[in-house]
Formats: C-alpha cells, structure tokens, sequence
C-alpha cells in the first residue's frame, strides 16, 4: 500500500511540474505571463571549425522578460568530423540559461557553459541562441515550414546579463527533426 501511495505521490509531482511547460502553447495569446523557450530539435550547427550535424536541448523562462530571473538549462551535442576533426569526433556542451526574451514566435537567450567535453575545451564561454517558432510541425496545415535555430559561441557573460531583443529579422538553421515553443509572455 505504501509503494502505491508513493508512485502515485511521485505521479502527481511529475503531472504538476510539466502542467507550467504543458499550457504553453505555440499560440502567444495562450499560456503562462512570462517568456518561455522549450524544445528538443536536431539540425545542422554553424561553427568556427565548420557545419556539423548536432542535437539541441533547452528548456528556461524568464521571470520578469529579459531579466536576472531567467532559469533553465541547455545542452548541445555536436557531431564533428572531417575536415577539422576526425569521424566520430564529439563535442558535448552543458549549461545554465541567464537570459531570455521572447517576442511573438523569436526568442534570443544567452547561457554560460558550465561543463564541456571534446577536443575543444569551452567550459565557461557563453553562447547566445536564436530560435524561431513556426508552429508545431504536422498541425495547422502540413506546409507549416520547420522551426529555426542558431547559436553562437561568446566571452563569458558576466554576471546578471540582460538579453536584447530578437530582431525581426532573426533567421537560422532550419530544423530537421525536432520542435522548440516559444511563448511570449507578453
């Protein structure tokens, strides 16, 4: 009886902890009144030693827009190979959300990597991530053109950094496989 009381208890945290994620929606006039980026994808990644295939994990929100209240974690892994690296070469990249703005579908957050493992050690640089939301893919029509991303490497961030507004004419790598939600909390 215990065991069951304690899954069911374990359930019932699970359920609430993803009904903030879970009311996001990819329509901004629904949702949670704070900025939100979400989303697993696979795509191709610009980097100083190429365009390698990677896999892209983030999930933070700001708590007020833009602000020092950001929480949430991202993580990247790189697939590199030749002509830079060898075939199979992996580049792992691990860290912690510090800023996040969101207007309508674009969202730019920045991060400070906090664990790193590859051949090119980059444990404490920043990055700076674009993404755009172009709806969930296989709804609302199958012409629905697939969710954008890019990332930058940057100098450390700092402490408390503030994000600047996405442009408008904020554009990346499309996605392959994969789907981000972006909410203005606006």
């Amino acid at each position: 009886m215990k065991r069951l009381f304690g899954s069911l208890a374990v359930g019932l945290l699970a359920l609430a902890a993803m009904s903030g994620v879970a009311s996001a929606t990819h329509s901004n006039g629904q949702g949670p009144n704070f900025d939100l980026l979400n989303g697993s994808a696979r795509l191709l990644l610009d980097t100083p030693f190429g365009t390698f295939p990677s896999d892209q994990h983030v999930d933070a929100s700001a708590h007020p827009r833009g602000g020092t209240g950001t929480i949430g974690h991202f993580f990247t892994n790189i697939h590199a190979g030749p002509p830079a690296f060898p075939p199979g070469t992996e580049e792992d990249l691990s860290g912690d959300e510090l800023c996040l703005v969101a207007i309508g579908n674009v969202s730019l957050d920045r991060g400070v990597i906090t664990d790193s493992s590859g051949p090119i050690p980059v444990t404490g640089l920043g990055v700076l991530g674009i993404h755009i939301d172009n709806g969930e893919p296989g709804k609302g029509g199958k012409d629905n053109p697939p969710d954008e991303a890019s990332g930058a490497l940057t100098p450390p961030p700092g402490p408390a950094p503030v994000c600047p507004p996405p442009s408008p004419f904020s554009t990346g790598q499309p996605v392959e496989q994969g789907n981000f939600i972006v909410h203005d909390g606006t």
